[in-house]
C-alpha cells in the first residue's frame, strides 16, 4: 500500500507542459513516486500519459494509476516492464466505497466482502 512507502527525497508536485521533453524526461526519471490522477490509460488505445516515455521510468520508482478499469493501464504495463513497483486505482475505490458505507450506515463495511464482489 502506499502509506507503507518510504520516500527518500522531499515530495513535490509538478505541474509541466508536456511538449517540454527535457522537463518531464529529467522530473519523471528523477521522481520516486508518480501518481497519473488523469483519465489518461483508461481506454488501451490512449497509450501513455502525455509527455511520458516508458524509458522515463526505472526500478525504485513507484506509479499508482487511480484508474481502476482496466485494472493495467498502459502506464502500469510500462512500469511492469521498468520494474517499477505500481498499483491501480481499484484499493482507493474499495475504502472510498467502505467509507461512504460507513458515513451512511454507521456501520463498519464488510471490505473484504467488497473485495470480493468488485474483483
Amino acid at each position: 500500500m502506499i502509506s507503507n512507502i518510504q520516500l527518500k527525497k522531499k515530495v513535490k508536485s509538478l505541474s509541466y507542459s508536456p511538449s517540454d521533453e527535457e522537463a518531464v524526461e529529467r522530473n519523471v526519471k528523477e521522481a520516486e513516486l508518480i501518481i497519473n490522477a488523469t483519465p489518461v490509460g483508461m481506454n488501451k488505445e490512449d497509450g501513455l500519459p502525455p509527455g511520458l516515455k516508458e524509458d522515463y521510468l526505472h526500478t525504485g520508482q513507484y506509479i499508482y494509476d487511480l484508474i481502476y478499469s482496466p485494472q493495467v493501464t498502459p502506464l502500469l504495463e510500462a512500469a511492469r516492464k521498468k520494474n517499477a513497483e505500481f498499483q491501480n486505482g481499484l484499493n482507493m475505490l474499495i475504502l472510498q466505497g467502505a467509507e461512504a458505507f460507513k458515513l451512511w450506515t454507521g456501520k463498519n463495511p464488510p471490505i473484504e466482502v467488497m473485495k470480493e464482489v468488485i474483483t
